[in-house]
């Protein structure tokens, strides 16, 4: 699969869905609620199946894959690589919906496995809308919204302006990095969705033999 990326070295991947993968993501049933095993300061979490997401699995472990090629000279994949059996692959271990409404935020954290990745599906506002709400602040201080990343080994900082128009777009990072997502105001009662989840090295079979 050829994937089109922009990496930000040396933690942050993106890269924008095609449209048949989109609607594929878009079109998936919630299941269980989520919220009791995540971070965020909102009710509406959901767990995703992956068995019927085949084409975005296909395209986020490809994508995984390319970022592992980019940082394969980075001390800590190095490291990783120098520990785990040759050809190793990488499994979709988590998906799930996050649905936050205005006031709702997600504190400083981390995830699990070796990458984490955001997908924005909907997002009702643009910073001008929340610029517009702040009238007291500084327009450049206005971060409603955003989403900030944070890497505790490089120093590595970077903050997203989240906004209408991002709909598609994938970041992919290694789950050790901090981040926060701020909240915005106003459109009361419309979510902002997307779609989070992490990747692990598959240890279940390596060239035909289980690992652990």
């Amino acid at each position: 699969m050829n994937i089109n990326y922009h990496f930000d070295y040396p933690c942050l991947m993106y890269s924008q869905l095609p449209e048949d993968i989109f609607e594929e993501l878009n079109n998936l049933p919630n299941g269980a609620h989520h919220g009791n095993k995540l971070v965020g300061v909102f009710p509406d979490e959901y767990k995703l199946p992956i068995r019927k997401a085949p084409l975005f699995r296909d395209f986020i472990i490809c994508l995984s894959e390319a970022f592992a090629r980019e940082c394969s000279t980075a001390p800590v994949f190095h490291q990783i690589r120098q520990n785990t059996p040759p050809n190793t692959p990488f499994k979709l271990a988590d998906l799930w919906r996050n649905e936050m409404y205005a006031n709702s935020y997600q504190p400083l954290h981390q995830h699990t496995g070796l990458f984490s990745f955001i997908v924005f599906m909907d997002v009702p506002y643009t910073h001008a809308d929340q610029m517009k709400l702040e009238p007291n602040v500084l327009p450049e201080h206005v971060k409603n919204g955003f989403t900030e990343f944070s890497d505790p080994f490089s120093m590595f900082n970077k903050l997203i302006n989240v906004e209408k128009g991002i709909e598609g777009q994938v970041i992919l990072f290694p789950a050790w990095v901090n981040h926060v997502v701020y909240p915005f105001k106003g459109f009361s009662g419309i979510p902002r969705v997307s779609i989070s989840g992490n990747i692990v090295l598959d240890y279940g079979t390596v060239d035909g033999a289980e690992h652990f």
